[in-house]
């Protein structure tokens, strides 16, 4: 039997839940971004006078710029390994949804999973997270709901 043809509309459908996806994902990225921005940037003012927080990305404060990394890691996989079992507020806003192949909710460990996957996908220049490793590696769907 010869696979049916995609038809343009459903091509269409198709690219555009893509961009829904990839917009959520920014969305979700400067949320988690803005948060801690405010925080490092607050408990640095307290603990260094004449810190400045863009110390960290024009590379005269290198030890600072280490533990913003490392605490970015931790709030990226924290804010979707917990966030995810429901919805992150960028999927909210485009009505999707993260479930496993029964079209259940996900357990912790599948989104803890999956965020660190996507986190490791950054840091290898996004291909994994192009070619749905996460999906695959969890047995997980983004889908649209109706809500």
């Amino acid at each position: 039997i010869l696979p049916k043809q995609t038809s343009q509309q459903q091509y269409e459908d198709i690219r555009w839940y893509r961009g829904e996806r990839s917009l959520a994902f920014i969305i979700d990225n400067l949320l988690i971004t803005a948060l801690l921005f405010l925080i490092f940037g607050t408990i640095s003012k307290y603990l260094y006078e004449d810190f400045n927080l863009w110390s960290i990305f024009n590379g005269t404060n290198n030890e600072i710029a280490f533990v913003f990394v490392m605490v970015y890691a931790l709030f990226f996989v924290g804010y979707f390994m917990f966030l995810d079992i429901y919805n992150t507020p960028g999927k909210f806003l485009f009505n999707l949804k993260v479930t496993n192949a029964g079209k259940e909710e996900l357990s912790i460990i599948d989104t803890g999973l999956r965020a660190v996957i996507v986190l490791a996908s950054i840091m290898m220049g996004f291909l994994p997270l192009f070619l749905n490793f996460q999906d695959r590696m969890t047995d997980s769907r983004v889908l649209k709901t109706n809500d």
